[in-house]
């Protein structure tokens, strides 16, 4: 990491897609109304104690007491929702002038919704890394000094390109669109506190290609994470967390 060792945080914003949302992996749990807060943001900033005992202790309000949570993830998002929408409703909270935590999840949507037109991918998937890029300039902007986790984007496949009901639809998945977007983002970790988590790695051999209780995906739509997804990806934060001095 560029700018040494986090000494501590005031306040965790969550930024990007579903990889951080409560909805999938409480729908997972069989919690068909009301969500649970356990989703990878949510289980972050707390860990629900009665589904994952085992991490009793072991997030950021605990780490951090009186940490806050602003979470603006949601579900679709894309990089263009991020940069428009999502970081301008962050520009308008007040900043007290606290350190802040930032975790990013975006891109994979904008892969998913140019899975149509193969012939473009590349172009798509570039134009995808430059904005996951102009994301981090624009927080930089709004909120000096914070740090930032970056997420690579998993794949559900496997490296295989194959996943049940897409496939079937668009044929197999261009796997080497979502490495080159990847790739970009890991190349962000060099910047001034920025560190990237890679899900892509993390998540590897838990899709498609594993026995169906081994699979971190939700099973109703393997593009999204389910409960142990959710849980997996925040144990990665920690990790990236302390990996980064903490």
């Amino acid at each position: 990491m560029g700018g040494g060792a986090v000494t501590t945080f005031n306040h965790y914003i969550a930024l990007g897609d579903s990889m951080s949302i409560d909805l999938y992996p409480s729908l997972d749990l069989g919690h068909e109304v009301n969500e649970l807060p356990i989703g990878a943001a949510s289980l972050l900033h707390t860990n629900h104690d009665a589904t994952w005992p085992e991490m009793r202790g072991k997030d950021l309000s605990t780490r951090f007491p009186g940490i806050e949570l602003t979470n603006l993830t949601s579900d679709g998002a894309t990089t263009s929702l991020v940069l428009n929408s999502q970081l301008s409703t962050l520009r308008r909270l007040a900043d007290n002038g606290e350190r802040s935590l930032v975790s990013l999840t975006i891109g994979g949507n904008d892969l998913l919704e140019a899975l149509g037109d193969f012939a473009n991918l590349e172009q798509v998937a570039r134009r995808t890394a430059s904005n996951v890029a102009r994301c981090l300039d624009k927080l930089a902007a709004i909120q000096p000094g914070a740090f930032t986790i970056v997420t690579t984007v998993y794949d559900p496949t496997d490296g295989t390109g194959n996943l049940p009901g897409l496939s079937e639809l668009v044929g197999k998945l261009p796997i080497e669109h979502l490495n080159l977007l990847n790739d970009s983002i890991r190349e962000l970790g060099g910047r001034e506190q920025v560190q990237v988590a890679d899900a892509q790695q993390h998540f590897r051999g838990h899709g498609m290609t594993a026995p169906e209780d081994d699979r971190w995906y939700w099973a109703r739509n393997p593009i999204e994470p389910n409960a142990r997804g959710a849980h997996e990806l925040r144990k990665l934060w920690l990790a990236t967390l302390d990996a980064a001095g903490e």
